[in-house]
């Protein structure tokens, strides 16, 4: 189970990414990013995927992992005019992953992302065993 919530900030917009498993937290901060590019497009289901991608990222620890497979697949976003909405880690360990993401093409965003930052981001896994990152993306 994954989840995020939107938390006010002065200048960017601020996420809270929470999941069950670390994993989780790459679909939360895919389907966040994808809320803020075209938001209810991942939950409306008229909207099949067309494309697939895979990435593959080395960092140096699970904070820098997640942060930089976020910014990849912000820039997957604007490269291929696309938003992705679901996540299949095939790997993942502290410093490596492995996933294939899914999307579709659009026409336009109603917003943008500018980046994907680390300020505030620090992965931690909590002691009944959920995981959770803050995250602050640059609009």
């Amino acid at each position: 189970m994954y989840a995020f919530r939107f938390k006010e900030h002065t200048a960017d917009i601020r996420i809270l990414l929470e999941g069950d498993a670390f994993s989780d937290l790459f679909t939360a901060g895919t389907l966040a990013i994808a809320e803020i590019l075209k938001p209810g497009f991942c939950r409306d289901q008229k909207h099949p995927p067309t494309l697939e991608k895979t990435m593959q990222l080395e960092s140096v620890d699970r904070t820098a992992l997640l942060i930089d497979f976020l910014s990849d697949v912000l820039t997957q976003c604007h490269m291929d005019r696309a938003v992705y909405c679901a996540v299949s880690v095939k790997h993942l360990s502290e410093t490596e992953m492995e996933a294939v993401i899914t999307g579709t093409l659009v026409v336009a965003f109603e917003d943008d992302i500018k980046a994907v930052t680390y300020h505030e981001a620090e992965v931690r896994q909590h002691a009944e065993g959920k995981w959770s990152c803050m995250v602050i993306v640059d609009i």
